[in-house]
């Protein structure tokens, strides 16, 4: 199984990773074009990740703080996120669309 997820998931994230020296925020555009140049994610990875966004990990402070701790970009995490959630179909939750942040 994990033949068949890691590749799809580390060709998404080689992709933004590659791109987050150059850009700071990346456009929906931007998002459409990488999740069209990458597979389609197996249904458990999906299932995963959606939990993950749904139960509003990629907005808590503390995960946040350790990205940036690590010297990773927030924006290039959100488009790891943002990408993955094109190609499972379902609403990411990052930045401005973050419970706290739309106020929800």
């Amino acid at each position: 199984m994990a033949s068949r997820v890691f590749p799809a998931l580390a060709a998404a994230l080689a992709v933004v990773f590659i791109l987050g020296p150059i850009v700071t925020t990346l456009t929906d555009t931007d998002i459409q074009n990488i999740a069209a140049t990458i597979p389609a994610l197996p249904d458990n990875c999906c299932t995963s990740a959606s939990n993950f966004n749904n139960e509003g990990c990629p907005c808590l402070p503390g995960l946040l703080a350790t990205i940036t701790g690590n010297n990773f970009s927030i924006p290039v995490f959100d488009a790891a996120v943002r990408v993955t959630a094109l190609k499972c179909g379902y609403t990411a939750q990052v930045g401005a669309t973050c419970p706290t942040a739309a106020g929800k």
